[in-house]
């Protein structure tokens, strides 16, 4: 495996963990910051939907991005998104 789609993947991941990290304290704050449901049910609420979020959907992305990337390489992820940087500026 290249060397470079290894840090890619790890900053990937790290960026997905910083994610969820925000995500759920987000979601929580706001409904017990305006008094819908107690703090206690929105966290239980909170970690049964996180995981069956991770069973419903599976890894069906993980695994498209996979394809995709083992079959046109991690310089062409790189120059597509060079592009479209390019295009948006």
């Amino acid at each position: 495996m290249d060397v470079s789609l290894v840090v890619v993947l790890l900053l990937v991941l790290a960026a997905e963990f910083t994610n969820g990290l925000t995500d759920a304290p987000n979601a929580i704050a706001t409904v017990v910051s305006t008094r819908v449901i107690s703090p206690y049910r929105a966290v239980a609420m909170a970690a049964v939907l996180n995981i069956l979020g991770v069973l419903v959907t599976g890894t069906a992305v993980t695994e498209i991005c996979w394809s995709r990337l083992s079959k046109r390489g991690l310089t062409w992820l790189l120059s597509s998104e060079l592009r479209f940087c390019r295009q948006r500026t």
